[in-house]
């Protein structure tokens, strides 16, 4: 009956209600990779609010993981784009 391991748990249990929020409306190919953001923001608030040394290969890392998510929004948004454009096609 640990309040912190009790706090954890609700935790996971929020984390868990949202992620299915998430995929109830997103493609798992757009939400797993936003999911990964979640690497960037721990070496992040680990450096600058923990004050722990995050080795430069772990910065390395987080750059290849924020240059794969930029990849992953830019062809989402040329997919939308292209949908759109279909689907006004149909429409006129």
């Amino acid at each position: 009956m640990n309040p912190w391991v009790i706090a954890g748990i609700l935790l996971e249990l929020v984390y868990f209600l949202l992620w299915l929020a998430v995929l109830s409306w997103a493609d798992v190919s757009w939400g797993l990779p936003m999911h990964a953001m979640e690497y960037i923001f721990v070496a992040v608030l680990a450096q600058f609010l923990l004050g722990e040394e995050v080795p430069l290969i772990r910065w390395v890392g987080v750059g290849l993981i924020s240059v794969g998510i930029l990849f992953m929004i830019k062809s989402w948004n040329t997919t939308t784009e292209r949908l759109e454009r279909e689907i006004e096609h149909v429409t006129d």
